[in-house]
C-alpha cells in the first residue's frame, strides 16, 4: 500500500478531505495515504463508510462536504463499488468492481448528485505501484 500511495502522490492529485471508515484496516490505509500526501490534518473518520454502511447513508453524509472539491474515500467492498455504480448510472444498476487498494476518480455535479457522475479513470493497485517508480 505504501507504493500505491506513492503512485497516487506522483499523480499530483490533492484532496480537500480524506474520509475513512472507522474500521482499523481502513483507518491504517487512510493514515498511510494521508502521510504520503502530507494531509494528516485533512483525515476524518465517517461512520457511514463502515462495512455495514449503505449507499444512500454514505451519500447523505457526504452532503456536509459539498464545499470540498475533491474527496478521497477509504472504505470497503462492496460499499465503494456500489456507490460508484449508483453515481454513474443515476441509480440504474451497473456493475463496477474496485480492487482492494484500487482507486477511481468520479466527478459529480453536487451532493447529492442531480445527474449521473462522470468516471474519469480507474487504477488498479498494481498500476498505482508502477506509478510510484519503485
Amino acid at each position: 500500500m505504501r507504493k500505491a500511495a506513492k503512485g497516487l502522490s506522483s499523480l499530483g492529485i490533492r484532496f480537500g478531505r480524506i474520509l475513512t471508515s472507522p474500521s482499523l484496516r481502513a483507518r491504517q490505509t487512510a493514515q498511510l495515504v494521508a502521510k504520503e500526501l502530507n494531509m494528516e490534518e485533512q483525515l476524518e473518520e465517517v461512520k457511514e463508510l463502515a462495512p455495514e454502511g449503505s449507499v444512500q447513508g454514505l451519500l447523505s453524509s457526504l452532503t456536509s462536504y459539498r464545499a470540498q472539491k475533491q474527496i478521497l474515500l477509504v472504505g470497503h467492498e462492496p460499499l465503494l463499488s456500489e456507490t460508484v455504480s449508483f453515481l454513474l448510472s443515476e441509480g440504474n444498476n451497473i456493475r463496477i468492481g474496485l480492487k482492494k487498494g484500487g482507486l477511481c476518480y468520479v466527478e459529480v455535479d453536487d451532493l447529492p448528485p442531480q445527474k449521473g457522475a462522470l468516471l474519469h479513470w480507474m487504477l488498479t493497485p498494481k498500476q498505482l505501484r508502477l506509478l510510484s517508480g519503485s
